[in-house]
């Protein structure tokens, strides 16, 4: 299911399985992307509001594959190309962009091993 995402090939696919034990063992999306390590979190105190960063704490081989298959996606003619323009227009940092990205790759390939279907542009409209 994962492999009919355009852009993600067998290494991909392959680590996202070796790193996660297979997406069907989770009941929901944010386990996974607190064991990429991708989840946000913020340091606050009292009245001081930190800044909300991705907090790193996870499996730092899938978090970086999971970037390199953001990059890949931020290219012209992938899926989630528009969702990455999008980010980059509104004025968010091209390596925030696509650690976004890689998060939206997640859940959409979470999303395909549980309903057990194959990706289509069509069902998965991510341009927005």
């Amino acid at each position: 299911y994962i492999l009919s995402i355009p852009g993600i090939g067998l290494i991909g696919c392959a680590t996202i399985l070796a790193e996660t034990g297979g997406l069907g063992n989770y009941r929901h999306v944010k386990q996974v992307i607190s064991l990429a390590g991708l989840n946000l979190c913020e340091s606050s105190s009292g009245l001081y509001q930190g800044k909300r960063h991705i907090s790193h704490r996870g499996r730092k081989s899938l978090r970086q594959i999971l970037y390199m298959l953001g990059m890949k996606q931020a290219s012209k003619g992938m899926p989630l190309h528009l969702k990455y323009k999008s980010f980059v227009d509104r004025g968010v940092p091209k390596p925030k962009a696509i650690v976004a990205i890689s998060i939206n790759l997640l859940r959409i390939a979470f999303a395909l091993v549980h309903n057990k279907s194959t990706f289509s542009p069509e069902r998965y409209p991510v341009a927005q």
